[in-house]
């Protein structure tokens, strides 16, 4: 039962993840001209922080992750699709900020919280859930926001809807 919702909740990680950005219209973030950079690269950074936080951090604080909790299985599939999620709007940023001298900077605490990230997910994937490693996360998306700040951007946690 568990290999199964692991494998419905990757499934549903790469299509959500397959199906966003990238496309042909002007502005996106892998092509055209950057239009409200700035603006788009702290959207991206708080809707990251935001599924970061709500469906991996906050549940790994309140017990959710471990053995014989209610609902484990339903938590670990959220924060799965959470990472996948909150990877591709680090990307999106990445990219963004790539482009942007005034931002560059935050390229690094940006490349390091998504490395971050990658492992949790791997770690959730494979039943493996260190706790502190989890809650670890949540310190390193609060220094990827005060960088932002740090930089000028204006950058608030949202909660991703429908995750």
């Amino acid at each position: 039962m568990m290999s199964a919702l692991l494998a419905l909740a990757l499934l549903a990680a790469t299509l959500g993840v397959a199906g966003c950005g990238g496309g042909d219209e002007e502005g996106t973030a892998t092509q055209g001209p950057a239009r409200f950079g700035k603006t788009r690269i702290a959207v991206n950074l708080g809707l990251a922080a935001g599924a970061t936080k709500r469906y991996i951090v906050d549940p790994a604080q309140e017990g959710g992750f471990a053995k014989g909790a209610p609902k484990r299985k339903r938590t670990i599939a959220k924060a799965i699709v959470a990472g996948a999620f909150a990877a591709k709007q680090l990307n999106d940023a990445k990219k963004l900020a790539e482009r942007d001298p005034d931002i560059q900077p935050l390229v690094a605490n940006i490349t390091g919280l998504t490395g971050v990230l990658g492992g949790l997910t791997a770690a959730l994937q494979g039943g493996n859930v260190d706790v502190t490693e989890l809650v670890g996360a949540g310190s390193e998306v609060d220094q990827l926001l005060e960088a932002g700040k740090a930089l000028g951007l204006d950058v608030t946690e949202r909660t991703p809807p429908g995750l």
